[in-house]
């Protein structure tokens, strides 16, 4: 599985290189796919999300046949399998290789989002227990943006961020993507477990809060983050901690097979 992670890694790398406005969404897919591929996988681990603009809110979007657009970000959701085990890993980057200021700001909610959930995972803990903490910084963090009201009542609170956050912080991983859906998320984690941490935040293309810049500036944006970790007896190991991720480390990298 470690090796599983590197190879898809090294593909996102090779996918950021390759981002420009204009590349279509199938040719950043080709250039995962033959990276992987090239490294000795076998194949995808499943049909790759390639989303850009507002085809990032769609969370299971696999159509991949728009221009990427200047100004918009791209998310990739995809993996690879080796010798029968699987990486699924998820980077969410803008085209042009520069964040606006908006869009910076949410990439380093979910980012940070990510990162302490990561640090939370350890055996004794379940997945629904990261999930509540991942939600609960996620509300926080997008009310002190400006992208939600801070006088939601509990319910509508948990309403608003069902729609903004419609997915589980995570999954099992092993031989399969979903590896296994006979295993409930209150299972307390155990060494040698396997399992995705992917918060993210996806604004509709009709999202608006009165007076707010943040949420009109980022209507239509989706961010997901999405690494693979192994439970172990010292607390966790992150087999895609080679996946480029922070601002800088994008910004370095993309559109550079061009220059």
């Amino acid at each position: 599985m470690r090796r599983a992670a590197d190879i898809a890694c090294l593909a996102f790398t090779k996918a950021m290189e390759a981002t420009r406005p204009g590349l279509n969404e199938h040719q950043l897919e080709s250039v995962f796919e033959h990276s992987v591929k090239m490294s000795g996988a076998q194949r995808m681990s499943f049909p790759p999300v390639v989303a850009g603009g507002p085809r990032a809110t769609c969370l299971h979007y696999i159509t991949n046949n728009r221009d990427l657009l200047e100004g918009e970000m791209v998310l990739v959701d995809a993996g690879c399998q080796y010798f029968g085990y699987v990486s699924d890993i998820t980077r969410t980057w803008p085209v042009s290789g520069k964040f606006t200021p908006a869009q910076r700001d949410l990439y380093q909610l979910v980012l940070t989002v990510k990162q302490e959930s990561i640090e939370m995972c350890r055996a004794g803990v379940t997945l629904n227990y990261l999930n509540s903490l991942a939600v609960e910084m996620l509300a926080d963090g997008l009310i002190d943006m400006g992208l939600m009201s801070d006088r939601l009542s509990p319910i509508d609170l948990s309403n608003t961020m069902g729609r903004l956050f419609p997915h589980h912080l995570g999954h099992y991983l092993g031989l399969d993507t979903h590896d296994t859906m006979l295993v409930d998320r209150n299972t307390e984690l155990e060494p040698g477990m396997v399992l995705t941490i992917e918060p993210g935040v996806y604004l509709p293309q009709d999202y608006h809060l009165q007076g707010s810049s943040a949420a009109t500036a980022l209507a239509g944006c989706g961010i997901r983050l999405e690494d693979n970790v192994a439970v172990n007896e010292d607390g966790r190991e992150v087999l895609s901690h080679s996946c480029p991720q922070t601002t800088s480390e994008l910004t370095r990298l993309i559109g550079t097979r061009h220059h």
